[in-house]
């Protein structure tokens, strides 16, 4: 049983770590931040203000957004997706080697298991993935939706294309 308790706050941490560089790339585009889910705990900010909710999910996490017309650009969106697995990639390193600076002091491998977890999630999530479930997309799905978009503006053909 304590296994289990482990891995879904192993996989609770590196979610959580994935939805904050989320948030963080929404605050630093000066897009609005309408919620922030991990697990079944959700933060709403809507007409009713913020207000915390729990839901029936207890795994994925989410972050929605929005942003005022002519704002979005498709720099702003693909940093947004991508904060993500910068994330996932910077707390998970980190993690590591927080592993390997204590391990003289204090022996916790944990350190080094959500840290790997963590990289893990986030290079994986890279990989274009659709799943059917409530129509799910890998941020690596909309990253190679907006590099195709950004690659197919006239202004990014590169000289030898024209």
């Amino acid at each position: 049983m304590e296994i289990i308790f482990l891995l879904y706050g192993s996989l609770f941490v590196c979610v959580f770590l994935h939805e904050i560089g989320h948030a963080i790339a929404v605050k630093l585009v000066s897009y609005n931040l309408l919620a922030f889910k991990v697990g079944p705990f959700c933060i709403l900010n809507d007409d009713r203000g913020k207000r915390f909710i729990f839901t029936k999910e207890i795994f994925l996490g989410l972050v929605v957004y929005s942003a005022q017309d002519g704002q979005r650009t498709l720099e702003k969106e693909f940093f947004v997706t991508a904060g993500g697995t910068i994330a996932n990639v910077l707390g998970g390193t980190a993690l590591v080697l927080m592993y390997f600076i204590l391990r003289e002091t204090h022996e916790n491998g944990l350190l080094i298991i959500v840290g790997g977890m963590s990289i893990f999630m986030g290079v994986a999530n890279l990989f274009p993935l659709k799943i059917n479930i409530k129509g799910w997309e890998s941020d690596g799905v909309v990253l190679r939706h907006l590099y195709k978009s950004w690659r197919n503006k006239p202004n990014n053909q590169s000289q030898s294309d024209a």
